[in-house]
Formats: structure tokens, sequence, C-alpha cells
């Protein structure tokens, strides 16, 4: 052939390394779009490497569900890292109180809590990994309380003028969202389904007699769940059905413009 232009048919034609198979064709599609179906899922960690933490998005496949160590609900904003081999989820956020994954591995030979899978990481890896997390805990408990925790009173107070707090709010202890003993211990808010953490800002409806419902009341983490509630203009309690003292009575009294 002149001009030394290759012969297409002889590229691509029998024999070729070229030439694809149509099995080939097919599973390479599968798999390009599953890829594609789970960055469209989670697109903010669609770019991340295997090992790297990525941030719970609303769209994230964990988003609400339980981590197997801590039993705590994934958040939005959560630091996770999931399992390469399986993608099993771990809080990774020591700095929220949440080493789960160092937790989890820290024990000699321990392995994933995945469903038949045997991974654990590095050992090298996995001591930086400790060392980083026993320094941002200990970061954690030398910052906890203090100004955060005096906004939070003034907060709650603030409601309470306003008549829009419920009967109980207060900001979770270690000991009151780790302890067996606590009526705080790994229950769900009413509102959202997240579980109760560490110095989340809890309130309880004021029914008479009261009842176990809980809600979130905390502008710090973004989760005003009893006020959501609220102003959605629900009067009933949604844990058992009873009217919300103060509330129901407001709604059923006639408006001034109505009265004129």
């Amino acid at each position: 052939m002149s001009g030394g232009a290759e012969d297409p048919e002889a590229v691509t034609g029998e024999g070729s390394p070229w030439e694809e198979q149509p099995g080939h064709i097919a599973s390479s599609l599968e798999l390009a779009l599953r890829e594609g179906e789970r960055a469209a899922q989670d697109p903010q960690n669609a770019l991340l490497g295997p090992g790297e933490a990525r941030r719970t998005g609303e769209r994230s496949p964990w988003q609400g569900r339980y981590c197997l160590v801590c039993q705590h609900t994934f958040r939005t904003g959560d630091r996770v890292k999931l399992c390469p081999e399986c993608q099993q989820a771990y809080h990774a956020d020591p700095s929220a109180g949440l080493p789960c994954w160092t937790d989890q591995f820290q024990e000699p030979g321990a392995e994933c809590r995945g469903e038949g899978c045997h991974y654990r990481p590095p050992e090298e890896e996995l001591r930086q990994e400790i060392a980083e997390a026993e320094e941002l805990l200990a970061k954690r408990a030398q910052q906890s309380g203090g100004k955060v925790t005096e906004v939070a009173k003034e907060f709650m107070q603030a409601l309470d003028e306003a008549e829009q707090g419920a009967e109980l709010a207060e900001r979770l202890s270690q000991r009151e969202a780790t302890s067996g003993q606590s009526p705080w211990w790994r229950t769900t808010c009413h509102v959202c389904g997240h579980t109760f953490r560490t110095d989340d800002i809890v309130a309880g409806c004021p029914c008479v007699p009261p009842c176990s419902a809980k809600f979130h009341e905390d502008v710090f983490a973004n989760m005003n769940c009893w006020s959501a509630l609220l102003a959605g203009g629900y009067d009933k309690c949604p844990g058992c059905g009873r009217p919300i003292p103060g509330i129901a009575a407001r709604a059923a009294q006639p408006s001034s413009d109505s009265s004129n």
C-alpha cells in the first residue's frame, strides 16, 4: 500500500492483537456502567482512591446506616473509611469522638467485620492511623465543654423563654451517650432517625405524662429537629400521639385577625 498506510483489515482482522471479543466488550461496558452509577450516587467521593477517607454526603450509600463498631448512624459530614475489599463503612472521625476504623483493627489479628471479609490494613499504615487518632481524641478531650457548652446553655434558655423548648433539653456527656444506663443510650431522634451521640443537644417531648420521644435540637450540628417539627405545624407528639402542651392550645386559639 502506498504512502506507508496500514491496511485496516490487516490491523483489526482475525488474529490481530486489536481484535475485541464481544464478551470482553460487554463486561467492560458493564463495569463502566457500575462505576458510573457509584459515582453518581456519591459524587463528592467519586474520585477518591480505595484507601482514602471520605465525607458522608446526602447520597452516600452508607448514609443513615449503622456503624458496626459504635452502632451510631452515619450522618452527613461524618468522616469514614471503607474496606477496600468489601466496602464496609467505618467511622474514621476521632475529632467527633468516633475512631471506629482504628478501634476495629487495633487488636492484633482483628479483621474487617464485613460478611466473609478478612481484610486487615497494613501494620505500618495502621500504627500511624492509631497514633493520629489518639492525638485527635486527646485534643477533643481538652476542648470539651468551655465556651461551646456555655453557648449551648444560652441557646436552650432562649428556647425556653420563647416557649418553644421541650421539657428536657441538654447536651449529652460522654457518660450519658455511651452508658447503657442512660435514657439516651443508642436511642434515635423521632424526626431524623439518627442516633444521639456525645455532645448532641437533645430534647424530650413535654408530654404529660412524659413519653420516650426524643429529638435533636442542636444548632451546632445543624440538626434542629424539634424546631422543624413545630415549624411544620405539628401539635401532636410523633411518639405517643398526645397533644404537645402549649402548642396545641395556641393552635386552637382564634387569631386576632379572625376576631375582628
